[in-house]
């Protein structure tokens, strides 16, 4: 649309966008660019009293900013229903504030939406791009009706399918968020993609909606446990091999994940074959349009050949253990913060040496309605049930 435009005599073209990269195609028509974020406000005002200044005049907004993403209803968190309203949303607010603090906001104007059928013929998974399709249409008509300013919202249908960004989601030209589908299956995990023999699965977290974040917390911010990554990488592992019995090899924790209040973590669980078994990545990305990445697990799995001939003697080793009246006190300590269903020790035992620990855990009510298959603070508990034995004192990551 800006080549058509820019071809045109006496037409003067301006791109503006999140990035401001010029593009070959961007070169060769001689078009500007200019930086410009539109859900900030500052810097819409700010783009705009360049193109003033140099310009002179302006004559036209086309509105192309976008964003979508790809879950169905039940996977749809709040954070990422408002991440996909927002560029839209506050984006086109920022505009029409700006344009009305100049007193640009009139017949003169031509402002166009490049917008799309989504808003009355959505495909599956476009709740928010729906909704954010149908607030521009109405927007439209609002600003013909009401300021007499020549407002056009244009739905094509070569844009219902993917949105603006026709080969990406969540607003970001990134190759990691091109093409990914709903998984119908997820829990923890929200879409998949794949790439010939190569897997890679996403989900985005936040503190708010996610107990997994919320509920770990190290000096107050919220902080993906380490059995989180085998939570992660267990679901992708289980939609891969399409068997609930996986083996993990290995796993080995790089970095920690952490994700601040009011804020999201695009997460990616990426699967590659290697030999017999399965290469795995948990990555993440913490800044949508920046693209870099950041590997906080590698390790190997395989399929689980499960040998009926192995039987664990629980009489055996009961039978060596005394009762242990569990601690009262709270898990959590001057750094660490543990949330409701981080309590789940009903009941420990242990040997005379104490060499060995034996305990029953049960997930609290508040959990009653997690389907994690394996569930992350469950397991850390597990993974750790010696720190609960009366006398243990510990200030730092066992």
């Amino acid at each position: 649309m800006g080549e058509a435009l820019a071809q045109r005599e006496g037409v003067r073209v301006v791109l503006s966008s999140r990035t401001g990269y010029h593009h070959e195609a961007v070169q060769q028509d001689a078009l500007d660019v200019i930086h410009c974020d539109v859900t900030q406000a500052e810097a819409v005002r700010a783009c705009l009293a360049t193109l003033l200044e140099r310009y002179g005049r302006l004559d036209g907004v086309i509105f192309a900013a976008d964003a979508t993403t790809t879950l169905t209803l039940h996977q749809l968190s709040e954070s990422a229903l408002r991440d996909t309203l927002t560029v839209k949303e506050r984006g086109t607010a920022n505009v029409l504030h700006a344009l009305a603090q100049r007193n640009l906001l009139d017949e003169r104007l031509l402002l166009l939406f490049c917008n799309s059928l989504a808003a009355v013929n959505a495909e599956i998974g476009q709740t928010g791009y729906a909704t954010a399709s149908a607030y521009l249409d109405a927007l439209a008509q609002q600003l013909r009706t009401r300021y007499k300013v020549n407002a056009l919202s244009i739905g094509l249908d070569a844009l219902r399918e993917q949105g603006m960004l026709l080969d990406a989601i969540n607003g970001s030209e990134y190759d990691v968020l091109r093409g990914l589908r709903p998984l119908m299956t997820g829990t923890l995990l929200q879409a998949y993609k794949q790439q010939g023999a190569d897997t890679s699965y996403y989900a985005r977290l936040s503190p708010e909606s996610d107990w997994l974040l919320d509920e770990h917390r190290i000096s107050g911010i919220a902080t993906l446990p380490g059995t989180g990554y085998l939570a992660l990488a267990y679901e992708a592992l289980r939609h891969y091999f399409v068997q609930d019995q996986i083996c993990i090899d290995e796993l080995v924790f790089l970095a920690p994940l952490t994700v601040m209040d009011n804020c999201s973590v695009d997460v990616f669980v990426d699967i590659s074959p290697n030999g017999q078994g399965v290469s795995v990545e948990v990555k993440s990305m913490t800044e949508r349009f920046s693209g870099t990445l950041t590997t906080h697990a590698r390790g190997r799995a395989t399929r689980l050949m499960v040998d009926d001939n192995v039987v664990c003697d629980l009489t055996g080793l009961m039978r060596e253990m005394h009762t242990i009246t569990p601690p009262t006190k709270e898990l959590s300590s001057t750094h660490f913060h543990y949330g409701p269903r981080w309590h789940s020790v009903q009941q420990l035992y242990g040997n005379t040496a104490q060499t060995q620990v034996f305990a029953t855990l049960a997930l609290p009510t508040v959990a009653a309605n997690d389907t994690i298959a394996l569930h992350p603070a469950l397991l850390d508990i597990a993974s750790s049930v010696v720190e609960q034995l009366p006398g243990f004192h510990t200030d730092s990551v066992p």
